[in-house]
């Protein structure tokens, strides 16, 4: 792992936090140094992505993004220019929370679809 990383890790253990628990910190880690996901880190934030392949289409997938929302919001440009180079056909991303999810429409994505669970123990 870089030094970036290991700066940026903090903030997007901060964000799966927040999230509905499917990863930890040290499955990213993994992922990352497999390359089945990518991370774009700045100053104060950084954004967490994966390529999801499917029989119609491929579309990346804003797996976690934290720090600093203001500088995410700066990503926009350079996440597009990233998804048009892998040949995804759209930008997808999850959140839990609303404020995050509002934040998010500057990447120009909407609402398309709900997703309902339940846990099962």
């Amino acid at each position: 792992m870089t030094g970036d990383w290991e700066r940026a890790r903090p903030w997007i253990e901060a964000a799966l936090g927040k999230g509905t628990g499917t990863h930890r910190i040290e499955d990213i880690d993994a992922a990352l140094r497999r390359g089945a996901m990518a991370a774009l880190i700045g100053e104060r934030s950084a954004l967490v992505c994966q390529l999801e392949t499917y029989p119609q289409l491929k579309e990346l997938c804003i797996f976690a993004a934290g720090g600093d929302l203001e500088e995410i919001k700066e990503f926009a440009p350079r996440v597009l220019a990233g998804a048009r180079a892998l040949g995804a056909a759209r930008i997808t991303a999850r959140s839990k929370r609303a404020g995050f999810a509002r934040a998010l429409r500057c990447f120009g994505l909407s609402e398309v679809q709900m997703l309902l669970a339940k846990e099962i123990a």
